[in-house]
């Protein structure tokens, strides 16, 4: 387990997913190799029908629920909230 700061706020995980392919041409890349630094683990999370199926149900699972961690803003917070999934080909 490895502890994350964010903003003053402590997390604690296991292990970031990814996918790796789009890793290395967007910024998330510096994101990545920061928190490989501080020991997290990084997990190459490919998008599959299958996996992207899993990823919206967990995400949708965290805005019903009321735990999805987002920065704090109106805007942001609204378009949360009224989130509609739409049915396509590589999965929700």
């Amino acid at each position: 387990m490895t502890n994350v700061t964010n903003n003053g706020k402590l997390f604690a995980t296991d292990q970031v997913s990814l996918n790796t392919e789009l890793c290395y041409k967007y910024q998330i890349y510096d994101l990545a190799t920061r928190l490989l630094f501080e020991g997290l683990a990084m997990v190459n999370f490919p998008q599959s029908v299958s996996e992207s199926t899993q990823l919206d149900q967990n995400l949708y699972e965290l805005i019903k629920h009321g735990d999805l961690v987002a920065y704090p803003d109106d805007d942001l917070r609204s378009h949360i909230t009224h989130a509609v999934a739409s049915d396509s080909s590589p999965g929700w």
